[in-house]
């Protein structure tokens, strides 16, 4: 059985061993798992279920390193941040009513994982991990 190099970087970069952007960008681009990974949801990015399935394609994608410089990964951070963030938390409904700790964890994780780097964004993260919405429990 022939090794996906997503899991051969994966493995590398694991290991310690120091990976160049080219050799990164080459490992992911032969990707099988990547490549259908990057195939574009089915579910409109206009309704919940698309915005869903965009932040699990996103998760799965995060797992594998240097997967942010992957131009449709980008894209994809900053579809899900404009359709998600608030200033209370990311909200899938994009409003206060759609505020799931669940949701703030996953996206957040994603977002630290590929080093998203939008500094007025970071004030809420921060803030979600102190705070986590615990006065909605009430």
């Amino acid at each position: 059985m022939i090794e996906d190099s997503a899991l051969i970087l994966k493995r590398a970069y694991d290991k310690g061993e120091i990976i160049d952007i080219a050799k990164a960008k080459s490992l992911l681009d032969k990707s099988e798992l990547i490549n259908r990974l990057l195939i574009e949801p089915k579910q409109d990015l206009n309704l919940f279920v698309g915005i869903r399935a965009l932040e699990w394609r996103l998760i799965e994608l995060s797992e594998i390193p240097f997967v942010d410089i992957l131009e449709k990964v980008q894209d994809w951070i900053k579809i899900l941040i404009d359709k998600t963030y608030t200033p209370e938390g990311f909200s899938l409904t994009g409003n206060r009513d759609g505020i799931l700790a669940c949701h703030n964890a996953m996206i957040t994780s994603v977002l630290i994982k590929v080093g998203f780097k939008e500094k007025d964004k970071w004030n809420t993260l921060r803030a979600l991990r102190v705070l986590n919405h615990f006065d909605r429990i009430k």
